[in-house]
């Protein structure tokens, strides 16, 4: 199975949760998961939803393995209906507004916290892509940021506008880093995405942000806030890196468009003798 998810450029990250997600199926069968079936690999699944209460990632990515091991590498047919993958919820992800994105940039006094909240904000980038980013990336001439090996193994050129590009110089003049573009002061290499994370919880607290978002959250407010200026769907597809354009579209779920709804009670006379209660 290991062998399988390297030649098909599976994330190291990836390859770790499945290999763990097969074993904890294995301890639960107290045998070898190829000895096992599909009935209990069902049972598995039930006892996730109902027993462990796990949540629907959680079990989406169980599913993906089981897929993995025996679709793909044992070679047993494809399950069908009787392993059903987890119905994904509808939720919308949560959006800054300007406003607050302004803030919590601004609450930063570190030049480089701020301007790695400024690249992951005005790119749109994920938080695994802005650490990975090295000085190379950078193409001040013609305003890109190339964004490599991403997601999906896709490479991808962003726009650089050019206040973010004076402030990734002005970045540059006082931290000088060598080959990548936020390095770690202890190892010398890329900053983790648990530091990334770190420095945008601090900067949230600090700027007295109470709603619950993460720096993903920077991705959607950057994708929602250009849908709100006027720029088209595919082009943020683009940007975005999106392999199909049905995962953008949930911004327009998201985009602040009152004045295209009309208020259809206006002209209704639905005045009352009562006061008001809010």
């Amino acid at each position: 199975m290991w062998e399988y998810m390297q030649l098909k450029h599976y994330s190291p990250r990836t390859i770790k949760c499945y290999l763990n997600l097969v074993a904890a199926f294995a301890r639960y069968i107290g045998k070898s998961p190829e000895l096992s079936d599909w009935g209990e690999v069902k049972s598995y699944m039930l006892y996730l939803v109902g027993e462990r209460r796990c949540s629907l990632s959680h079990q989406s990515q169980a599913h993906s393995a089981f897929k993995v091991l025996f679709v793909h590498v044992l070679g047993w047919p494809e399950a069908g209906n009787q392993v059903p993958r987890p119905r994904k919820s509808q939720t919308l992800p949560s959006v800054m507004s300007v406003e607050e994105v302004q803030r919590l940039i601004k609450s930063l006094k570190n030049i480089k916290h701020r301007t790695l909240l400024q690249v992951l904000y005005g790119a749109g980038l994920r938080v695994s892509e802005v650490v990975a980013l090295r000085i190379a990336d950078i193409d001040s001439s013609r305003g890109l940021l190339a964004i490599r090996q991403a997601k999906g193994f896709k490479d991808r050129y962003v726009p650089l506008s050019p206040t973010l590009l004076e402030s990734l110089r002005e970045y540059w003049r006082i931290y000088r880093p060598s080959e990548f573009l936020f390095e770690s002061a202890m190892t010398g290499g890329p900053l983790s995405a648990r530091t990334a994370q770190a420095i945008f919880q601090n900067a949230k607290a600090a700027a007295g942000i109470r709603k619950k978002v993460s720096a993903h959250t920077l991705r959607h407010s950057y994708a929602t806030h250009l849908l709100e200026a006027g720029a088209d769907l595919l082009s943020i597809k683009q940007q975005l890196g999106h392999s199909n354009i049905s995962t953008t579209t949930v911004y327009l779920h998201l985009k602040e468009d009152r004045k295209q709804t009309p208020d259809l009670l206006k002209d209704f006379d639905l005045s009352c003798s009562d006061a008001p209660v809010f």
